[in-house]
C-alpha cells in the first residue's frame, strides 16, 4: 500500500460575482482552461499520465450539457480515461480528492486529475421570497 501522496498542481478558476463576466461562459470550457492550466504547471503536460477524473459537481443541470461532467471535461481535455462525477453538495471537490487519494494509496492509481466546476449564476435563486402561512 501507498503511504506517500503528492499533489503537483493546483489552480483555480478567479471568483466571479453572481450575473457577472464569467455568468455568460460554459463551466465546462472554464474547467476545460483550469484543468489544462494544472496540466501543464509542473513544467511539462502532464495529460499523457493521467490515470483517473474525479469531478465534483454539484448542479449539473446548469450545464449545456448536464449528463456526466467529469466525462464531458476528459473529452474536451482529449483525455480519454475513466471518470468519476460526484455530488456531494459542498463537499464534492474534497471527496473526489479523497477517492483520488483512497485509489492511489491502495495501488490502483498512480495520477489522477480531481476537479471541482459549478456555476451558480445558472442556477435558479430565489431572492425575497414571502411565504404566508394561512388557516
Amino acid at each position: 500500500m501507498v503511504e506517500n501522496c503528492v499533489i503537483v498542481s493546483a489552480k483555480r478558476s478567479p471568483f466571479g460575482k453572481y450575473l457577472g463576466s464569467l455568468s455568460e461562459m460554459e463551466p465546462l470550457d472554464i474547467a476545460v482552461h483550469v484543468a489544462e492550466a494544472a496540466l501543464k504547471s509542473p513544467g511539462k503536460d502532464m495529460g499523457g499520465d493521467i490515470d483517473q477524473i474525479f469531478v465534483g459537481n454539484c448542479i449539473p443541470s446548469a450545464f449545456e450539457t448536464g449528463s456526466v461532467v467529469g466525462r464531458q471535461i476528459g473529452l474536451k481535455l482529449g483525455l480519454d480515461v475513466f471518470t468519476t462525477t460526484l455530488d456531494t453538495a459542498c463537499c464534492s471537490p474534497l471527496t473526489a480528492l479523497r477517492m483520488a487519494i483512497w485509489g492511489m494509496r491502495l495501488g490502483e492509481l498512480e495520477s489522477a486529475l480531481i476537479l471541482g466546476v459549478e456555476s451558480m449564476s445558472r442556477v435558479p435563486q430565489m431572492w425575497n421570497v414571502e411565504i404566508e402561512l394561512t388557516k
